[in-house]
C-alpha cells in the first residue's frame, strides 16, 4: 500500500485507502502543543511519552469526528471530498446534495457522538487498567506476604500514593478531552456543529436572515467568553486553545445586519 500525499496551502493533503482526502494544516500544531504544555513542562522521560500519545490522540479524535459526519452524510447519499484538520478544528467538505432537515441535523450530531463513544471507551479502559493494577501480586512474588496481610482499602491507599502510569494518564486525559470537545461543538456558534443546529432551528420558524442574526449575535457573546477565560487561564501558567472565535460570528452577525446584503450559509460540517 503506497501513501500518496499534495502539499498545498500551508497544509499537506493525505490519501489513505476507504478514507476521503484528508488535508492537515501545519498550524494544527499550536493548539496540539497549547494543551500538551502541561506534560511537556515535566521534563521527564515520561512527560515526554505522554505528551507523544496525547498529542496523536487528539489528531486523531478531531479526525474521528469528522469521520462521523462523513460516515453519516455518506447514508444519506452525501460524497464527502474532502477532511480538513487546522489550527480551528475541522469540517467535512461534501459533493452538493438535498439532504432533508431530519438527515442534515443527524450529520451534524454524528460528530460529537463519535467523541462521546470515545469517551465511554476511554474512561472504561481507566478502570480496567485500574482494576489490573488493584490485584494482588502472584503467590510467588516477594512482596506478595506483604500485600496479603493488607485489607482491599490499605491496597487501594498504596496504590494512591503512586504516580500513574502513562497509559492510565493518556486514556483518562484523552477521555476527558473528548467530552470537552463534544460538548464544545454543541455551542450555539459558528461554525461549530451547535451553531449550525441552532441556526437550522431558527431558520425554521424564523427564517434565514434572524436566525443568522441570532446565532451570530450569541456566537459573538461566547466567543468573548472564551476569550476572556482563556486571558485568565494564562495568569495561572495555563495555555488554552478553544473554539468559539470572534470572526465568523462577527462577519454573520453583521452580514445579517445588512438587509441588501444576500447571505451566505456559514460552513457546514
Amino acid at each position: 500500500m503506497r501513501l500518496r500525499h499534495k502539499i498545498y496551502g500551508g497544509g499537506d493533503e493525505i490519501h489513505l485507502p476507504g478514507l476521503p482526502p484528508i488535508w492537515v494544516q501545519a498550524w494544527l500544531i499550536l493548539p496540539i502543543l497549547a494543551l500538551i504544555s502541561p506534560f511537556l513542562r515535566k521534563a521527564t522521560l515520561s512527560g515526554l511519552i505522554e505528551s507523544v500519545f496525547i498529542a496523536l490522540g487528539i489528531m486523531l479524535s478531531i479526525l474521528a469526528h469528522e469521520l462521523g459526519h462523513a460516515r453519516m452524510g455518506q447514508r444519506f447519499g452525501l460524497r464527502p471530498t474532502l477532511i480538513r484538520l487546522h489550527a480551528g478544528g475541522g469540517e467535512v467538505e461534501f459533493d452538493e446534495g438535498a439532504p432533508t432537515r431530519r438527515e442534515y441535523r443527524l450529520v451534524i450530531l454524528a460528530g460529537p457522538a463519535v467523541n462521546l463513544l470515545i469517551f465511554i471507551l476511554c474512561l472504561s479502559s481507566c478502570e480496567l487498567v485500574k482494576t489490573f493494577l488493584a490485584s494482588p501480586p502472584p503467590p510467588d512474588s516477594e512482596s506478595f506476604l506483604f500485600i496479603r496481610e493488607l485489607s482491599a482499602e490499605s491496597r487501594q491507599f498504596l496504590l494512591s500514593m503512586r504516580p500513574d502510569p502513562a497509559p492510565l494518564v493518556v486514556l483518562r486525559w484523552l477521555g476527558w478531552f473528548n467530552l470537552a470537545l463534544a460538548f464544545l461543538n454543541l455551542l450555539p456558534a459558528y461554525p461549530l456543529d451547535g451553531g449550525h443546529l441552532f441556526h437550522d432551528y431558527l431558520e425554521a420558524r424564523l427564517g434565514r436572515r434572524r436566525a443568522q442574526l441570532w446565532t451570530g449575535l450569541i456566537g459573538l457573546v461566547l466567543a468573548i467568553l472564551v476569550k476572556g477565560l482563556m486571558i485568565a487561564a494564562l495568569t495561572f501558567g495555563m495555555l488554552i486553545w478553544s473554539p468559539p472565535y470572534l470572526t465568523p460570528n462577527w462577519r454573520a452577525f453583521r452580514q445579517a445586519l445588512n438587509k441588501r446584503a444576500s447571505l451566505s450559509h456559514p460552513d457546514r460540517p
